[in-house]
């Protein structure tokens, strides 16, 4: 009889600890859009054909190194790389409010950090939250 119980267990801990994993990939650690919806547009060839991810930006804050998009703090990479439609590369300070901008991260010293951005045109915006 104990080694029923003895199983009964691990059964139990292994299908919590499975439903914790399902719940932990299914929730996006990010909130904004992926970027698999996106509007066919005309942008300029440096630009990439799809974005990991679209936002309308709130705030850069440069001397934290944070963007703010729908509200969240987001590490920003000191040797991030920006992209406005009209030049191919440009300094962070272009960043505005209400810029919408498609971006990517990685992984950077353990930390995840957006690495490079792109300035897209206002009908890419992702739907409100």
């Amino acid at each position: 009889m104990p080694r029923i119980l003895k199983y009964r267990n691990y059964f139990f801990s292994s299908l919590f600890f499975l439903i914790s994993y399902i719940a932990l990939c299914s929730v996006s650690a990010w909130s904004e859009e992926p970027a698999s919806t996106q509007p066919a547009v005309d942008l300029p060839n440096y630009y990439p054909a799809e974005f990991q991810y679209r936002a309308v930006v709130d705030q850069y804050l440069p001397k934290k190194g944070k963007l703010v998009l729908n509200a969240q703090h987001f590490p920003i990479w000191q040797n991030a790389k920006l992209h406005l439609l009209a030049q191919e590369y440009a300094t962070l300070h272009a960043l505005k409010p209400g810029m919408t901008i498609g971006y990517s991260m990685k992984s950077i010293n353990s930390q995840m950090m957006i690495n490079e951005l792109w300035e897209l045109p206002k009908e890419m915006a992702p739907p409100p939250h």
